[in-house]
């Protein structure tokens, strides 16, 4: 058995000879890769060898509730070596994962082994899930009845303000052609740009909040991303005491949704910003792989606790802003995986945080479920 999965906690009391004489199948996952699905057939129990899976189910419209985060050292997939019967739940890898898959036949042998200590362990792990699950169950119908809410409340907010965000477009449009100074024409698009953004803001926040998320892909580059993100928040660090370092490829022509895909990276930027205070360095750096294109936004931060790393992309979960939504995050991811691409976080306490974005470079207009 390799190493990586001798101190599982389902081994508590075997001895490590015992345990080196097991050979169990070893599997490796990228960040976003399926495990198995709900409703598949599986007889086998994966231990974690390093790395961190999220356990979810489907639940209101289609919709994947995130049932549990099951870090290294611990195991998943304990119904299905039991019963045989289909997978209860859909297991994904959040970061690079190492598995071990442990069949029925293994199990038994490993629960002979040890008659004494195994099956007390294991049985301790179930019943532990089931009160967890069950509690979680509760906190993800009350996830659902406030997003419910939130949809409605944006709904009526958007429809109230159609009227007069059409008149303030209407009269700046009028201003950039007709205006009698350059400056003016300047003051005029900055205007229409801005009221732009507040209505994709809105509209983006309200198909969130339903569920659902649509993508406006255009032709577009690293440099326009840059670009977007300097209006955005990278003029606002620069002009801080945070070092800003930017280390770019150019991977020549795009087709993503550039509004979108801005406010994404703008927000993880603006999280980094706000961990740093007054003092620190953020990176980031854009690489050009083959058809895909990797971003990675860094800070030498405090790093986020293990309680909240593993729940930073569900709604309504913040850590260490005073008036933080908990929404950012959760868009952020339900915007990547729009585009077809993957999302993880890596982070240690002390060292800082890096975010990782792997993005296809070219995709396709899209109105999906949203994966909140």
């Amino acid at each position: 058995m390799n190493e990586a999965f001798l101190s599982n906690r389902l081994f508590e009391g075997l001895s490590p000879e015992v345990l080196r004489s097991v050979d169990i199948h070893e599997i490796e996952f990228e960040p976003g890769d399926l495990i198995f699905d709900e409703g598949t057939t599986g007889s086998t129990l994966m231990l974690v060898g390093h790395g961190r899976v999220q356990i979810s189910k489907t639940g209101r419209q289609g919709l994947q509730e995130t049932l549990a985060t099951i870090e290294p050292n611990d195991f998943f997939g304990e119904l299905a070596v039991i019963d045989r019967g289909p997978r209860s739940a859909r297991a994904i890898a959040l970061e690079p994962v190492l598995l071990g898959e442990v069949d029925d036949k293994t199990f038994t042998r490993l629960m002979h082994s040890a008659p004494g200590t195994l099956p007390l362990t294991f049985t301790r792990v179930v019943v532990e899930r089931l009160r967890f699950t069950n509690s979680r169950y509760i906190e993800q119908l009350l996830q659902s009845e406030r997003l419910t809410i939130l949809g409605s409340m944006v709904s009526s907010i958007i429809h109230d303000l159609k009227n007069p965000m059409s008149a303030i477009l209407s009269s700046v449009e009028y201003l950039e052609k007709t205006g009698p100074s350059e400056s003016v024409r300047q003051l005029a698009e900055i205007i229409h740009s801005s009221v732009v953004r507040m209505v994709e803001m809105s509209e983006e926040l309200l198909g969130f909040a339903r569920g659902k998320v649509t993508l406006r892909p255009r032709s577009t580059s690293v440099g326009r991303l840059l670009e977007l993100l300097e209006e955005e928040i990278l003029k606002q660090i620069r002009s801080s005491q945070i070092r800003l370092v930017v280390r770019i490829d150019e991977a020549g022509p795009l087709t993503l949704d550039e509004a979108s895909l801005t406010r994404c990276l703008a927000n993880i930027i603006k999280n980094a910003k706000e961990v740093l205070g007054e003092q620190g360095m953020i990176t980031i750096q854009i690489r050009d792989v083959g058809s895909q294109l990797h971003i990675s936004i860094s800070d030498n931060g405090p790093g986020i606790p293990e309680l909240i790393k593993g729940r930073i992309f569900e709604p309504f979960v913040t850590y260490g802003k005073k008036h933080g939504t908990g929404l950012g995050m959760a868009i952020a991811k339900s915007t990547v995986d729009a585009h077809g691409g993957r999302i993880w976080l890596d982070s240690e306490p002390g060292k800082g945080t890096t975010f990782h974005v792997v993005l296809p470079k070219h995709v396709e207009p899209v109105f999906a479920l949203s994966s909140h």
